[in-house]
């Protein structure tokens, strides 16, 4: 990329364009820390294509008179004030109690590096777990004290046996160990869970078996392999293929049986 020629907005949306397109091509590839993840989501609010930044050449970043240096800083602090702060702020710092959807099995798909990158993701955002922290006032003035909830929720934990689950919410609390460890310190509760919203599943004809429904609507077996029950105990050239289970027929009856909603409501709900 030429950086001798102006930053002017045709310029900077060529750049932040390829960019944004490195950053979904490693995304699709099972890289999970990236940054700026808000690029990435739609409806995020932040206006990339006006304000949009990237990592600039040492040679660049290290003159503090270059235009694109002094652009793209400008951009970054009005992601920081207006978008990042913002969030922190209104999402954050405005409720006590939030719930955390880790996604276990798309890191089981992919590869033990891919689940040591989302533990990585968990422990550096653990700062902006804490939230429902109040003020002075409302400490030593008008005697309240909040008490913030963190719920670590697993989903879909009706593709795995029952007899899996037990691994499964071992690698949970292992994948959030760093962010937990925080939270911990800082005097935060905090749970952990395994939650299906819908059971799509059935058992299979041995402990180890799940039926399901396939893409093609036939009604299928799988047998499954022990999952690790923490990242020191996974292989690193082994990955666990997602079971491809489709929706049933009788989806509205099986909603009922979802796995795991009453105790992660009760435990939110309750003082």
């Amino acid at each position: 990329f030429d950086f001798e020629q102006p930053p002017t907005p045709d310029a900077i949306n060529v750049l932040v364009s390829k960019y944004r397109e490195y950053l979904l091509a490693a995304k699709a590839q099972g890289i999970s820390m990236l940054q700026p993840g808000s690029f990435l989501i739609p409806g995020s609010g932040f206006d990339w294509q006006e304000y949009g930044f990237t990592p600039l050449p040492s040679r660049i970043s290290s003159d503090l008179s270059s235009p694109w240096t002094q652009r793209f800083t400008h951009h970054f602090e009005v992601f920081q004030k207006n978008w990042l702060a913002a969030l922190k702020q209104s999402t954050f710092r405005e409720t006590d109690k939030q719930i955390i959807l880790v996604d276990l099995f798309e890191g089981l798909n992919h590869s033990k590096s891919h689940l040591y990158q989302l533990r990585e993701t968990l422990s550096n955002l653990a700062q902006t777990f804490v939230y429902g922290d109040p003020g002075w006032v409302q400490r030593h003035l008008l005697r309240q004290q909040k008490i913030a909830k963190v719920a670590f929720v697993a989903t879909k934990s009706d593709l795995i046996p029952a007899a899996q689950k037990d691994n499964l919410l071992a690698l949970l609390k292992d994948v959030t160990r760093g962010a937990t460890a925080q939270l911990d310190k800082d005097e935060i509760q905090f749970e952990h869970f395994l939650v299906s919203a819908i059971q799509a599943t059935d058992a299979g004809s041995n402990e180890q078996a799940l039926r399901y429904v396939n893409s093609e609507g036939r009604y299928m077996e799988a047998t499954f392999e022990p999952l690790p029950d923490s990242l020191k105990a996974m292989p690193a050239d082994e990955h666990y293929p997602a079971l491809p289970a489709g929706v049933p027929r009788d989806h509205l009856a099986r909603i009922l049986n979802g796995n795991g909603l009453d105790r992660l409501f009760q435990y939110l709900l309750e003082d």
